[in-house]
């Protein structure tokens, strides 16, 4: 049996290895999955997924970011949809202590995301550049 933080450390340690073989926006997407807990707390769940979905294009980093969250978060939350946009109008309509439990396990998919980015992108590529955020 596996703990909740080894299924969603391994499901992003999955995640970031992939993005990080493509060698596509390496440098966005680590500086971007380096704000995400911060973006959680400061702006909260809805606006923050709010925020990606609105800067997504056809694989840009924001996508990217989006995509690996959700499947990471439904890894773990299986009763919320699994794409970006139908994650967000769950957040939307969660009640407020769905919300709270979502925000906890949201910052907790944040970290291991960040984690990850440290540990397989390297210091020099998870940069934070002006351009991207």
């Amino acid at each position: 049996m596996k703990l909740r933080q080894h299924i969603i450390a391994q499901k992003a340690n999955e995640c970031v290895q992939q993005r990080h073989q493509t060698a596509k926006n390496n440098k966005e997407y680590g500086a971007l999955v380096h704000k995400l807990p911060t973006l959680i707390l400061h702006n909260g769940l809805c606006q923050t997924t709010g925020f990606l979905l609105a800067k997504a294009s056809d694989q840009n980093a924001f996508q990217q970011v989006l995509h690996d969250f959700s499947l990471i978060f439904h890894t773990v939350e299986t009763t919320v949809p699994a794409m970006g946009d139908s994650l967000h109008q769950a957040f939307i309509s969660a009640d407020v202590y769905q919300t709270m439990h979502y925000t906890r396990t949201a910052l907790t998919v944040s970290e291991w995301l960040r984690r990850s980015v440290q540990g397989i992108f390297g210091e020099d590529e998870t940069e934070q550049t002006q351009e991207t955020l």
